[in-house]
């Protein structure tokens, strides 16, 4: 068994929670998602993907997860490449908040 692991800025993931819990509940609730991911997963063969990498960097991300389960290349056909960027469109990223802007002015974001 390998696991893939996609893990989203918390800052980004409790603003897209804020219609249904707090800032503070949506940070825990990534905390922790995370957390027990990484435990359930300890001593596994895993792969952490950022969204943020997936999204700005679609045409490399499947090649890592290829190479990672043992498929080797995607493929290059001009449809499967359209419906990967498709389904990892710029336009479904909502909440972006830099890392610098966490670590420098975390009292600006609640």
């Amino acid at each position: 068994m390998r696991y893939v692991m996609c893990l989203r800025n918390p800052v980004d993931v409790a603003r897209s929670l804020a219609h249904a819990v707090s800032f503070e509940q949506g940070i825990r609730l990534w905390l922790l998602y995370a957390r027990l991911a990484l435990a359930q997963t300890f001593g596994e063969p895993r792969l952490l993907v950022f969204y943020e990498d997936l999204v700005t960097d679609w045409r490399e991300q499947p090649q890592r997860l290829g190479r990672f389960v043992g498929r080797g290349q995607p493929s290059t056909r001009p449809e499967t490449r359209e419906a990967v960027r498709e389904f990892v469109g710029e336009e479904l990223w909502h909440h972006r908040t830099a890392l610098v802007d966490v670590i420098d002015q975390p009292s600006t974001l609640l």
